[in-house]
């Protein structure tokens, strides 16, 4: 038997999902763009906030509070290794904008067992990343374009040499990509 998880599980992911939504059928209400920026801050600070307890993959990985599809795959790489660990496989299905899991059950009376397994691990190991993944796509898609646009503007200005963003060429300093990511993400919401 094979189970589906998803982080959509998370309320406030479903919650993320939902004000994208209505600010995508009326865009022009300012109103419901300040309650979705601000939706979306609360979500930010409470990732920077989680940040120094999570494992240290996510906290490397959400240096940059930017997650990149082979940052999304190396995290989900932990889960299966986790429960794999436990006797319970697991294997990640990328989807667009994130990641979701499935996972053998077994016989029926292990069902509970094997959902705990994975839920420790997955609590453990991802849901930090899975939560910056729904945040970064609440943005529109000009959204997106526009702030990685400033991100890597903000690079050069600093001397890095990335080529392009978020698939850089190289690594810059992570401290510098964060207070980039940071700034672009201010330039868009006072925009």
């Amino acid at each position: 038997m094979r189970e589906h998880a998803t982080a959509t599980r998370l309320c406030w992911v479903l919650a993320v999902l939902v004000v994208v939504a209505a600010s995508c059928g009326s865009a022009n209400s300012t109103q419901e763009r300040a309650d979705r920026e601000q939706m979306l801050t609360v979500m930010r600070q409470e990732i920077i906030e989680a940040l120094p307890n999570a494992s240290p993959t996510q906290q490397q990985i959400l240096a940059d509070l930017h997650v990149s599809p082979g940052e999304a795959d190396r995290a989900a790489a932990e889960v299966v290794d986790c429960a794999k660990a436990q006797g319970v496989t697991v294997t990640p299905l990328p989807e667009t904008g994130g990641m979701s899991f499935d996972y053998v059950i077994g016989r029926p009376e292990n069902r509970d067992a094997v959902m705990k397994l994975f839920d420790d691990c997955y609590n453990a190991l991802f849901w930090l990343t899975a939560n910056a993944l729904a945040l970064q796509n609440a943005l529109s898609s000009d959204e997106i374009e526009r702030r990685n646009a400033l991100v890597l503007d903000c690079l050069v200005a600093a001397g890095f040499e990335v080529g392009s963003w978020p698939d850089v060429q190289s690594e810059p300093d992570p401290a510098i990509e964060a207070e980039c990511v940071d700034s672009a993400m201010s330039q868009l919401n006072q925009s």
